[in-house]
């Protein structure tokens, strides 16, 4: 559950923010696997 949020995230979900965006604190009480990728805004 991301907690900032309100919003609960279920098996085969995905969140994908941009860059800057506030997100969590996350809570899991069976547990979670988490795959972050990162990235940077192109700068013209």
């Amino acid at each position: 559950m991301d907690l900032g949020f309100g919003r609960t995230f279920s098996a085969g979900m995905y969140a994908c923010r941009p860059p800057g965006m506030p997100h969590g604190p996350y809570r899991s009480p069976a547990g979670a696997l988490l795959f972050e990728t990162r990235y940077r805004r192109d700068r013209a």
